[in-house]
């Protein structure tokens, strides 16, 4: 189970390991199985795209800088020079 969440890009320490057992091992046999984690990774899915959905305020599916630069203010997060730009960058790529 950490192996397949590294893989993932999650947490993959033991109370997020047990946590994803208490919520999605739903015949409680000690395992996920495939349908089981589907679960798992649809709700993960959801909360992505309601995630995506809240910068994209004009929902033209994309995050614009200025959105990104929004959402940022509204978190209270004040990016400075070369912050965004490298943020906007990981968002595009998924990496740094």
């Amino acid at each position: 189970m950490q192996a397949a969440l590294r893989t993932l890009g999650l947490p993959a320490n033991d109370a997020y390991v047990d946590e994803i057992m208490r919520q999605y091992d739903a015949n409680r046999d000690g395992s996920v199985d495939f349908g089981e984690f589907r679960r798992y990774v649809a709700a993960k899915e959801a909360a992505i795209r309601a995630a995506f959905a809240a910068l994209d305020v004009d929902a033209d599916g994309e995050v614009s800088q200025a959105e990104l630069t929004m959402a940022m203010r509204r978190a209270g997060c004040a990016l400075q020079g070369q912050d965004l730009p490298k943020l906007a960058g990981v968002c595009r790529s998924g990496y740094p």
